[in-house]
């Protein structure tokens, strides 16, 4: 720079990058049996104020009733930085367990042996 007296004077300045951009986490629930009952959950550090656009139309953080398939998300933060992320949805096709219990035939007469079917459910 140069005063009115046309003395100068020379500096160096740096402008660091001080962005925070928001990191994103996914937990999912897959569908069962083909229904849409999937759900995303979407963890977003650090805390502040963010707007979400999903690939399926949703603007919330998490979504839910989703049928198997593969979700995508944009999400702003308040200082206009952006992170995108994708969570997949599976169909899981069994929504409970079979487990038996056998008797073997005992007699070549009369057939006394059986089967006792119990289910339970796989989402324990």
């Amino acid at each position: 720079m140069t005063d009115a007296t046309s003395c100068s004077s020379v500096a160096t300045f740096t402008v660091g990058n001080n962005v925070v951009l928001p990191s994103l986490t996914t937990s999912t629930i897959n569908a069962t049996c083909g229904q849409s009952n999937g759900s995303i959950n979407l963890i977003v550090s650090p805390a502040g104020s963010y707007t979400y656009a999903w690939s399926n139309g949703a603007t919330s953080e998490d979504i839910s009733y989703l049928a198997a398939g593969t979700y995508n998300v944009t999400v702003t933060g308040s200082n206009g930085c952006t992170a995108t992320t994708s969570a997949t949805i599976m169909n899981d096709n069994s929504s409970f367990n079979i487990t038996g219990i056998k008797t073997d035939h005992t007699s070549c007469l009369t057939p006394n042996g059986s089967i006792n079917g119990v289910t339970s459910s796989a989402h324990q």
